[in-house]
């Protein structure tokens, strides 16, 4: 199976087990960091032998409805797989919240997904700062104390409104939620070393009405450095 997000962002993985409506399970092999041992004060590289991740989807049929359970295994070991370890928990839970929006509000609706990465030389929680501040998309409301389900209403610096419910909030890394005002679509804002990311799950909209939204969401986090 091949899956891309886009050039850089593409991997290959084999589809392990099968069980229809019961079970399936996708296993790729990774590269893993290699080690420095030291023998007789001499530093050497040792090869590291590519890790096994595994990620099984179970269907189980309950209280009238069907449950999905994910089981997301196989990180390596080195301290070079930690951040991918933490941004894999948050990045399940908004896939899967994400799912849960589009089969419960749009079922059957096709979804324009998009994506903006803008350049930053801020730490991310002083670009998190910044874009969640006056010059950018608060210059009024907050995102203090919000958590899942909560609803929220933000004028932004260029005169937008922006109001829904909150589906996902770790301050100072990322926020996401609805838009109501594009048709109750999924948007995320999310902080990073060098990068503050946009992401947005449209349904529903034209692609010009799409464009418009993403390009004065990146024209306000790029004001806001």
């Amino acid at each position: 199976m091949f899956v891309s997000w886009g050039p850089g962002m593409e991997g290959t993985s084999t589809i392990q087990v099968w069980e229809p409506e019961r079970h399936l399970r996708i296993l790729e092999n990774r590269p893993n960091a290699p080690r420095k041992d030291c023998e007789g004060g001499i530093e050497a590289v040792v090869d590291a032998k590519p890790v096994e991740v595994a990620v099984d989807y179970y269907l189980e049929a309950k209280g009238g409805g069907t449950v999905l359970r994910l089981v997301h295994s196989g990180f390596g070991t080195e301290s070079s797989w930690d951040h991918e370890f933490e941004s894999t928990h948050y990045g399940w839970m908004m896939y899967l919240r994400t799912l849960r929006h589009a089969l419960t509000r749009h079922p059957g609706v096709p979804c324009r997904q998009a994506m903006k990465f803008v350049a930053t030389a801020l730490d991310p929680k002083e670009a998190w700062a910044r874009v969640m501040g006056p010059k950018a998309f608060l210059a009024s409301g907050s995102v203090e104390g919000l958590k899942e389900g909560d609803r929220f209403h933000w004028r932004a610096a260029n005169g937008d409104e922006i109001s829904g419910a909150v589906q996902m909030c770790f301050p100072p890394t990322y926020i996401g939620g609805t838009i109501e005002q594009a048709n109750d679509s999924l948007f995320g804002i999310t902080a990073m070393p060098n990068i503050v990311m946009l992401t947005f799950m449209f349904y529903g909209l034209g692609e010009a009405e799409a464009q418009t939204i993403q390009s004065r969401w990146e024209q306000l986090v790029k004001q806001a450095q």
